[in-house]
C-alpha cells in the first residue's frame, strides 16, 4: 500500500507512510526483517515489543488462512513477538483466520489526522523543547520514552543507534523542565505526510500542557520537510489532547497478538 498519488485520500497517504516509516526503520535495523506477500505486510524492526514489529493487512488477502500462517512463521523465524493491523472490511476478511491461526484479538487503535497542519508552537510555562542531534541527547530521548512506556530500557536499544539521527525528514524533540528531561515527541515526514509518534511525558509533569507543546513542536518538525498533513495512532487517554489541537479520527485498526 504506497498511496503516494497527489489526488489520493487523506487517510490512505496517512496509512501508506506509516507502513513506509516501519519499513524504513527495519531496513536500518540490524535485527530488522520484512516479507510482503498476497496483501499483507510483515516487519521486525528488531525491537521485543509486539507494536514495534507490525503486520499490516492493507487489503483482504486471495488465501486468508494461509496469510496468518505465514505471518506467524514469519515472527517466529525473527525470534520475535508481534502485532497484526487491519482496518475497515479488511479486519472483518481476517478474523476468522486470524483465530484459526492461534492469533489473539485485542484492542482497537485509533488513528487520528490533521491538515492542513497549525501554523503556531504551543508552549507550556517553563518548558524547554531542543531537537535531538547527537549520540547523547538520543540517549536522554529514549530514557524518557522507556520509563514514560513501562519498557525495560534495553528493549528500545536498537533507537539508540546514530542511523535514527540521519533518517531524511525525521526529527526528535526532548523537553526539559529546570534542566532536566521531561517530555518527547518524534516527527517523520514521508511523503507530504507527517508522522507524529513517541508523545510522552514524565509522571510528575503532565497536566500542564507539555503534551500539547510537544506535539506542537512535532508539527512544525513536519512543516519544515513540506508536509500538509498529520498522522498518528493514538491512545485513549492521548486522544482528547489530539482532538482539542485539530485532529479529527479517521480509521480504528484492529489488532491481534503473534505469540
Amino acid at each position: 500500500m504506497r498511496a503516494t498519488a497527489a489526488d489520493a485520500r487523506p487517510v490512505d497517504r496517512g496509512l501508506a507512510s506509516l507502513i513506509e516509516a516501519f519499513r524504513r526503520v527495519a531496513r536500518l535495523s540490524e535485527r530488522g526483517a520484512i516479507e510482503e506477500h498476497d496483501n499483507v505486510i510483515s516487519i521486525a524492526t528488531g525491537m521485543r515489543v509486539p507494536a514495534f514489529n507490525p503486520t499490516f493487512v492493507v487489503r483482504p488477502p486471495h488465501d486468508p488462512a494461509g496469510a496468518m500462517q505465514r505471518v506467524r512463521d514469519f515472527y517466529t523465524r525473527c525470534g520475535l513477538a508481534g502485532d497484526v493491523w487491519a482496518w475497515d472490511d479488511t479486519a472483518g476478511a481476517i478474523a476468522d483466520a486470524a483465530t484459526g491461526a492461534g492469533l489473539v484479538a485485542g484492542h482497537r487503535i485509533p488513528c487520528l489526522l490533521l491538515a492542513p497542519l497549525a501554523s503556531t508552537v504551543s508552549t507550556a510555562g517553563d518548558l524547554q523543547v531542543r531537537r535531538v542531534d547527537d549520540a547523547a541527547t538520543l540517549l536522554r530521548f529514549n530514557d524518557v520514552c522507556a520509563e514514560v512506556f513501562g519498557l525495560e530500557r534495553e528493549v528500545i536499544a536498537v533507537l539508540d543507534e546514530p542511523w535514527l539521527l540521519e533518517l531524511p525528514g525525521s526529527a526528535l524533540h526532548l523537553g526539559f523542565v529546570d534542566g532536566a528531561p521531561v517530555a518527547t515527541a518524534w516527527s517523520y515526514a514521508i511523503d507530504g505526510v507527517a508522522l507524529v509518534f513517541n508523545v510522552a511525558t514524565l509522571d510528575g509533569h503532565r497536566r500542564r500542557g507539555i503534551g500539547e507543546a510537544m506535539t506542537s513542536h512535532a508539527l512544525r518538525g513536519g512543516r519544515e520537510h513540506g508536509c500538509d498533513l498529520a498522522f498518528l495512532q493514538s491512545s485513549a487517554a492521548g486522544r482528547p489532547l489530539y482532538e482539542r489541537m485539530g485532529f479529527g479520527h479517521v480509521v480504528d485498526m484492529q489488532t491481534w497478538s503473534v505469540p
